[in-house]
């Protein structure tokens, strides 16, 4: 059953790909990106591969997101599999490492949400349900599947806008972390950190 979800999983993942979307294969998302006709000038792609932060609680959380900058669109993929049946809130950080085990502050196996933003940083861009509008955040469930796939876009002068005077969203060395358990729906489950794998700087 379990290996049935699995695929149910990727088939998803890959009927939302188009535009380079996070089937988490990497030969994948090349050949698309070959098929786009954009300019590299107009468009440019970052791609973090999800891995687990607390594997200890959550074992095998593990995934791709893909975020695409096309003229004044802000696009991210995401999808993630081995994940409790939970709210997950899910952020692009302002820092540029994922949490490991010397976040582990007080050494009590479990790295926490605090420890996690120590080293990856606090929330720049929620990835909730509207991104162009933070004011009501709501995040994808993992669901009986224990898995899902994530796709929403924005303007990004909006998104820009959105983020006050003097920030921007410069995404090169920023990281994704996501959250939730059964049990602690801030508790960080995956993280990865996002690089630019096509277009111009």
């Amino acid at each position: 059953m379990k290996t049935k979800h699995f695929y149910y999983f990727l088939l998803l993942t890959a009927l939302i790909g188009c535009g380079g979307g996070s089937s988490g294969n990497s030969d994948e998302f090349n050949r698309q990106d070959e098929q786009d006709p954009e300019p590299d000038t107009l468009q440019r792609n970052f791609r973090a591969d999800l891995k687990p932060v607390n594997p200890t609680v959550v074992k095998r959380a593990e995934g791709q997101a893909v975020v695409r900058l096309v003229g004044d669109t802000f696009q991210v993929n995401l999808g993630l599999q081995n994940v409790p049946a939970a709210i997950h809130p899910q952020h692009i950080r302002t820092g540029k490492d994922c949490p490991d085990l010397r976040a582990d502050i007080d050494h009590n196996g479990i790295i926490s949400l605090a420890e996690a933003e120590a080293v990856a940083g606090k929330i720049l861009i929620p990835l909730d349900n509207d991104l162009d509008n933070n004011s009501e955040e709501r995040y994808p469930n993992g669901g009986f599947l224990k898995a899902y796939v994530y796709r929403e876009s924005a303007s990004r002068s909006r998104l820009l806008a959105e983020l006050g005077p003097g920030v921007t969203y410069d995404l090169e060395n920023r990281v994704i972390l996501v959250l939730g358990t059964d049990d602690d729906e801030t508790l960080p489950i995956a993280c990865g950190e996002l690089t630019q794998v096509t277009g111009q700087p």
